[in-house]
């Protein structure tokens, strides 16, 4: 058999690329390899993470161990997995030439641990775990749970989504083209996108500063006593619904778009400019809202106003 095959081969000058493929048929697949791993760490101690494309889901547990399940993409050359201390360290090292696929790691880390995740095209995932979080990438998705400690949270082009947050926290929220979503949120609030919205619904906020270029922003929620809000946006329109109109100190302004409101007052105009604005003051005033817009609507009312 094989000496047809040679014999054929060499009658169509085709031998080397007929044995070559023959070889290459033969050669087994470099698969993905599973992670099983496990090792003791800090009941709050410092938790580091480092993987380039894929995934990466963190859980907050009961146990005083860090450990990771998964797989590691084809062409990927290890794991690194290391605890010093309080310090725990994993990290996907990928080849320096060479093509490479995406690592899935999903990470139980013990609940009360800080958390740093940084990725650059893999979508990051915590929930259950209550100490503070750096959660970091560039263009994958961001979902994340906040307790009682502070959270920053930024990508380039992925969405961010957070929610909860038992104490009051300082929750800052970074995006430049990905839609920003935060949901019963308390505490302070920062949150900003080019082109992207931002979407919040919020408990009871002590502050808000949120800002887009051309995203709308929607907010609903309460507003601390001696609290405020700052939203500001270029061509991206701005609703907020607040829990009541009491004590509120409200100044809202557009260059060229409409302002409506469930005040009962109209805006008014500066002269023969385009520019638009609407104040509105209720008992001590000690609530204040600040919305400034340069060609989009503005919308504004309170649930104890709107019928």
């Amino acid at each position: 058999m094989n000496a047809l095959i040679q014999h054929a081969c060499c009658r169509r000058s085709t031998c080397w690329a007929v044995l070559l493929s023959l070889l290459l048929v033969n050669q087994p697949a470099v698969a993905e390899t599973p992670i099983d791993e496990r090792q003791d760490a800090a009941s709050e101690g410092h938790v580091e993470v480092i993987n380039i494309s894929g995934s990466v889901e963190v859980a907050g547990w009961e146990e005083d161990q860090v450990a990771i399940t998964g797989t590691l993409g084809r062409g990927v050359e290890r794991l690194d997995f290391s605890v010093d201390g309080d310090q725990t360290r994993i990290e996907v090292i990928y080849p320096q030439t060479g093509r490479s696929e995406g690592s899935d790691l999903q990470i139980r880390i013990p609940a009360g641990s800080s958390l740093d995740v940084r990725t650059v095209s893999a979508s990051i995932n915590a929930a259950d775990v209550t100490g503070r979080q750096w959660l970091n990438s560039v263009s994958g998705d961001i979902t994340s749970e906040v307790f009682d400690s502070d959270l920053e949270a930024e990508t380039v082009s992925g969405s961010l989504d957070v929610s909860g947050a038992a104490q009051p926290t300082v929750i800052a929220l970074k995006t430049v083209s990905g839609n920003i979503e935060a949901n019963a949120v308390s505490g302070e609030l920062e949150a900003g996108s080019v082109s992207g919205r931002i979407e919040v619904d919020a408990g009871m906020l002590d502050r808000a500063r949120l800002g887009t270029t051309s995203g709308r922003i929607t907010l609903d929620g309460g507003l601390a006593s001696g609290g405020r809000y700052d939203l500001s946006t270029t061509s991206g329109r701005v609703s907020v619904m607040l829990d009541h109109d009491a004590d509120l100190d409200l100044d809202a302004q557009s260059f060229s778009g409409r302002i409506e409101n469930c005040f009962g007052l109209d805006a008014e105009r500066e002269g023969y400019s385009p520019e638009r604005s609407l104040r509105y003051r209720a008992g001590e005033g000690d609530r204040t809202v600040r919305i400034r817009t340069m060609s989009s609507r503005i919308e504004i009312c309170a649930e104890s106003l709107s019928g």
